[in-house]
């Protein structure tokens, strides 16, 4: 199964703690493909000093224009070929913190969460043991093969 991730991206920088966030998907998920999802017309210079070994995918700027747009990205047919050489995408949010690379699904295919450890959700934070882990972002989908 091959997975890929995908780091939307909307402006021309990543802010501080996201920068941080996102070199550490590069440290932590090495052996996946990383692929940072753009608007056309967006100056990409600082992803390709700062990432290098993150590729770039381009599509229409309305898509990134709100909440309703990006909704409509990950709703279109063409994201999802673009990626079609890939069994799982990834979206991982640039404000979100990863831990560890390790296989969450069963032989089946399903999406295993008591082998993430426990974590919980109170008013916008995370806590695992007694102690705040921070906010995710994170989507995982199936593609369906054509």
């Amino acid at each position: 199964m091959k997975t890929v991730v995908l780091i939307p991206a909307y402006k021309d920088a990543f802010d501080a703690d996201e920068e941080a966030c996102v070199k550490r998907y590069v440290r932590v998920l090495k052996d996946r493909d990383l692929v940072f999802i753009l608007p056309d017309g967006l100056d990409s210079r600082y992803y390709a000093k700062v990432f290098p070994t993150v590729g770039q995918r381009r599509f229409d700027a309305r898509f990134f224009k709100g909440t309703g747009g990006y909704n409509r990205l990950l709703l279109s047919e063409g994201f999802y070929r673009a990626f079609d050489r890939y069994d799982y995408m990834l979206i991982a949010q640039p404000d979100a913190v990863i831990w560890q690379d390790e296989d969450r699904l069963d032989e089946n295919g399903k999406f295993e969460l008591n082998r993430a450890g426990l974590a919980a959700y109170s008013h916008g934070e995370y806590f695992a043991l007694g102690r705040k882990l921070g906010s995710f972002g994170f989507s995982v989908r199936r593609k369906e093969k054509r």
